[in-house]
């Protein structure tokens, strides 16, 4: 099993959206380097990244559908902790099986890139206050 690193950037996007939230900091994600995108959908916002139904399905929602809800369509990452020293990801839709792809990161490394994004988002939903 070879073990991945997961990061992550952020850029603010004005985009088409039906929830009127077109112009928001947008959550990238990359693994090894290689951002994970899809033409089909936006990038995640900090409403995606903090959603409790998300987090209670162990998910994280890397791009949400064109109307801005995540729930209707979505690119997310099915998290698994595999054992005290590796999480899995299963990248894949929300509501279809497509083409999973599966990653393995070092749950360290992880738990650190998560931290880290998580203090991001719920900083940028502050600004919504």
């Amino acid at each position: 099993m070879k073990l991945s690193k997961l990061s992550f950037t952020t850029e603010r996007v004005n985009l088409n959206q039906g929830d009127q939230c077109g112009n928001y900091l947008a959550f990238y994600f990359f693994i090894d380097g290689k951002k994970i995108e899809s033409d089909e959908y936006n990038p995640a916002n900090c409403w995606d990244l903090l959603d409790e139904r998300a987090q209670e399905r162990n998910l994280v929602v890397l791009a949400h559908c064109g109307c801005g809800v995540w729930e209707c369509s979505s690119l997310v990452a099915k998290c698994k902790t595999t054992s005290d020293i590796v999480v899995e990801w299963t990248v894949d839709e929300f509501r279809y099986e497509r083409d999973p792809q599966k990653y393995y990161f070092d749950k360290g490394e992880y738990d650190k890139v998560i931290a880290e994004l998580i203090c991001a988002a719920k900083k940028e939903r502050e600004n919504f206050k």
